[in-house]
């Protein structure tokens, strides 16, 4: 529109326009925006269980709660988005981390040598002599600190 100075403005809209008058209708089609908590959530989860991945279980038990809340996070939105697909992807890292970790821990549980070396220890602390313990530990190639 133009204004000159000494006329008053129009109310009418220019051509091509519907005259609105400055309102608008709402559009109905239009969902509300969904919250990213179990985004965040899972992100989160995910973070952790990769720091904590040497706490045998701890990781691997936040690594399925991250790739849950992910989960629950494109249930609702419909889609994975950002930090829903980051969550995620750490988590699956986490998950695997923590089981890498205690079937390690298994396995040395389950060695004979561990449960010697173990047993030597025990009554070494008892007796007030270690050598055997430190013995075992050169025999089995193990550096004592």
């Amino acid at each position: 529109m133009n204004y000159h100075f000494n006329q008053e403005p129009q109310n009418t809209p220019p051509e091509g326009e519907p005259a609105y008058y400055g309102y608008t209708a709402p559009l109905v089609s239009e969902k509300p925006p969904v919250s990213q908590g179990f985004g965040v959530a899972a992100l989160i989860c995910g973070i952790i269980s990769l720091l904590c991945c040497c706490c045998y279980g701890f990781s691997l038990l936040l690594g399925i709660v991250a790739i849950v809340t992910a989960c629950l996070d494109r249930a609702r939105a419909g889609s994975f988005r950002g930090l829903a697909i980051t969550g995620l992807i750490l988590g699956i890292l986490g998950t695997i981390l923590g089981v890498v970790m205690l079937v390690d821990l298994m396995t040395t549980l389950a060695n004979p040598a561990f449960a010697e070396i173990m047993n030597a220890y025990y009554e070494g602390v008892e007796s007030g002599d270690l050598t055997k313990f430190y013995e075992l530990l050169e025999q089995y190639g193990v550096q004592a600190a």
